[in-house]
């Protein structure tokens, strides 16, 4: 039987829900690419993932190949940097290259990154991590601070460094509806992973943004088994024409899969502002002398915080 074309949207352990166009087909991995699964990365197929199916009888089905990845987002204590300039470079095979630990989604056009003004508190840290790793994987992003009903007065303040990033920050608030209007215009036409950590809404503003994913939520279970809580694991839902949205599972720390220099430098450009000043090219900004980022620091021109995760992530490219 020919092969035909599929995208992966959604998996467990061992099977994968595969949408050919046509159908749905309940498939596991031929035999090599699971021996290949088991080697090399448990996330050799993931949602998102474009293949090439053997269809079976009964709605059955076995991915015979996977298709190579426009892009992959996840996280993990190790990951793949990229060297040299521009983070929209083609990856070549000179980058540096490393395991990763979980891929959750692929071969998306877009991230949304949903983060709540409070319940939990906005963690500046881990927005800007976010930002980085969905920079380095050169995609369109999008910074969604939910809970808007909940926000402090300095919310806009704690937001305005975001004004100089490559990044379009909206605010909205899934219950009453606020600012969910643009926020679907711009997801319009476009496969999007709504990513961020455990407890800021993204299931909920989901809903709201399309109630009927609600019952596509019980079809994936009925299909696949899995349950009914999509939040433990990546699901993707086609939310109207050429619209795809990817539900993702929820964390509450986070380190990134992948990094550039630039993303880096794009995010916290005023710390890497005052890198480019220091005497060595391969400070570390800590001890070593003339580094123009610790005087900064002391004279209370740039903020602890961010100098900190600077030092960080730079570090994770030097390793």
């Amino acid at each position: 039987m020919d092969r035909i074309a599929g995208r992966v949207i959604a998996a467990t352990s061992d099977e994968y829900l595969v949408d050919t166009g046509g159908e749905l087909l309940r498939c596991t991995l031929r035999g090599t690419l699971w021996q290949d699964r088991g080697k090399e990365d448990a996330s050799l197929v993931v949602v998102g993932d474009e293949v090439r199916v053997e269809p079976g009888p009964a709605g059955q089905g076995a991915i015979e190949e996977v298709l190579p990845r426009r892009n992959a987002l996840g996280r993990g204590r190790e990951f793949q940097a990229y060297g040299g300039k521009g983070a929209r470079q083609r990856r070549s095979r000179h980058a540096v290259r490393r395991r990763s630990d979980q891929v959750i989604a692929a071969n998306v056009d877009q991230a949304l990154l949903v983060f709540a003004a409070a319940q939990p508190r906005l963690n500046l840290s881990q927005v800007d991590q976010l930002i980085i790793a969905s920079l380095s994987e050169d995609l369109p992003t999008i910074l969604c601070v939910n809970k808007l009903d909940l926000a402090e007065d300095d919310l806009h303040e704690s937001l305005k460094p975001y004004e100089l990033v490559p990044v379009e920050v909206r605010t909205a608030c899934a219950i009453t509806g606020l600012g969910l209007d643009a926020i679907r215009e711009r997801l319009h036409g476009r496969t999007t992973v709504v990513w961020g950590p455990s407890g800021v809404g993204k299931s909920t503003l989901i809903n709201t943004l399309w109630p009927h994913v609600d019952l596509k939520v019980g079809h994936v279970s009925a299909m696949t088994g899995m349950g009914t809580h999509t939040t433990r694991s990546a699901a993707m839902f086609r939310t109207g024409d050429d619209t795809w949205v990817v539900d993702t599972p929820g964390w509450r720390h986070f380190t990134p899969r992948s990094l550039s220099r630039d993303a880096i430098d794009a995010v916290l450009r005023d710390v890497a502002k005052q890198a480019a000043r220091c005497r060595f090219s391969d400070c570390r900004h800590d001890q070593e002398p003339g580094c123009a980022v610790r005087g900064a620091l002391e004279e209370g021109r740039l903020d602890v915080r961010r100098v900190n995760l600077y030092r960080e992530l730079t570090g994770m490219l030097e390793r």
